[in-house]
């Protein structure tokens, strides 16, 4: 049977609008509740997640290696691919121009989909009697240990130039060493870098460097030191001394500034 150029032509083009209409619907989109959002990949096909800004990535290299997940990191979108099928894996997304940190839990197997993900943030609810006051930042009057640390971690990671100072928060001086004896057996380094407070807390970034020759799971609860709350940023498992992922950033809250908090430990190495 042969077929009129013409009806060809007709029909391509049918079947490309109908092609770009099913792309354009077919995205995904899941607003972000503060809980894990939990995300199936496919095995060997690259699913795209798309984010409100530009981000940072932290997972577990040592569940996850390359050979297991491709990652490439561009243009407020990651790029997955799956090699072969693994297990739930949690993962932290950090959106550099606010410090928001989401929550991700990754698995991968033959039924997971390619369909392209679009997270989203809920719209702010602003309280009308406060219409006319312009926003300061996203830390409340009543800080808790997690908007600290958020803040904190916005101080370090976001553009200069979309940084905020609340007014009750400030930076103040460490008053300490150049190093710290987080945890007593030697594993690690630990450099204070900077340190903020608010009314009630304080909160100090600290750079961690594995000094071991094999691969270090960072527990949060055994540093020393009189610490409220611990947190660690792109990672909990560092890789082995001197590698470019054997180190992270930990930010400790505290209710005395840090040096005072790290007091009990020092000449106990």
């Amino acid at each position: 049977m042969k077929l009129n150029m013409k009806t060809v032509m007709i029909g391509a083009l049918v079947a490309l609008s109908l092609t770009t209409q099913v792309e354009a619907e077919s995205v995904q989109h899941i607003v972000w509740d503060k809980t894990p959002i939990a995300i199936t990949l496919p095995i060997d096909q690259e699913r795209m997640i798309s984010f409100p800004s530009e981000v940072k990535f932290g997972y577990d290299l040592t569940k996850l290696p390359s050979k297991t997940l491709s990652v490439v990191n561009n243009n407020h979108t990651l790029y997955l691919t799956a090699h072969k099928g693994f297990d739930a894996e949690p993962a932290r997304i950090l959106l550099t121009d606010s410090g928001k940190i989401m929550l991700l839990t990754l698995a991968a197997n033959q039924t997971g989909s390619d369909t392209p993900l679009s997270i989203l943030l809920e719209k702010p609810h602003h309280d009308q009697s406060n219409s006319g006051v312009g926003e300061q930042s996203s830390i409340a009057p009543d800080d808790s240990y997690v908007t600290l640390v958020r803040f904190a971690a916005q101080q370090l990671y976001a553009p200069e130039r979309l940084l905020t100072q609340p007014l009750n928060i400030h930076r103040i001086p460490m008053q300490t060493q150049k190093t710290a004896p987080l945890l007593l057996d030697g594993s690690i380094t630990a450099n204070p870098l900077i340190s903020w407070r608010n009314a009630d807390n304080y909160v100090t970034a600290v750079e961690v460097y594995n000094t071991q020759k094999v691969l270090l799971t960072l527990n949060l609860g055994s540093f020393c030191g009189q610490w409220r709350a611990a947190s660690a940023f792109p990672r909990t498992v560092l890789d082995q001394a001197f590698s470019p992922l054997g180190n992270t950033t930990v930010f400790l809250v505290s209710s005395q500034p840090f040096g005072q908090a790290i007091a009990p430990c020092e000449g106990r190495v």
